[in-house]
């Protein structure tokens, strides 16, 4: 998942009048543990009606 966001994020900012093509793959790989696994939402949806 989070391959395909810089991919995006690539082609969407190097179209830019000010952009940099590969402006998101060109940097450091960082873990924010921000992504979830495929169904972790689902999975965890109980504990969110709480």
């Amino acid at each position: 998942m989070a391959r395909e966001w810089v991919t995006w994020g690539d082609a969407v900012i190097g179209h830019e009048v000010t952009g940099k093509p590969d402006a998101y793959s060109d940097r450091p790989p960082r873990d924010l543990g921000c992504w979830l696994d495929g169904d972790e939402l689902l999975r965890g949806a109980a504990r969110l009606a709480r």
